[in-house]
């Protein structure tokens, strides 16, 4: 059991969180001088990685076949 992957991502909302204090602590750090972060951001756990590998490669459009190969590696270790 202390071998499973934990997987975060930023959410808008409060509370999404059963690791509020790690959440914080992460926000604490990127909501520097340069950033606008909007308030109602929390840090979640994610229980999709290939979800959060899908939202990362759309919005950084990563070739296709990159985002493939990269999710089989995924979906078979996870």
């Amino acid at each position: 059991m202390d071998m499973l992957p934990l997987t975060l991502e930023v959410v808008e909302g409060k509370n999404h969180s059963n690791h509020l204090e790690l959440g914080q602590s992460i926000l604490a750090r990127i909501d520097a001088p340069g950033w606008q972060l909007c308030e109602e951001l929390t840090v979640a756990s994610s229980l999709d990685p290939l979800l959060l590998w899908s939202k990362f490669s759309a919005s950084y459009n990563v070739q296709e076949a990159m985002i493939k190969e990269i999710a089989d590696e995924l979906d078979s270790s996870v």
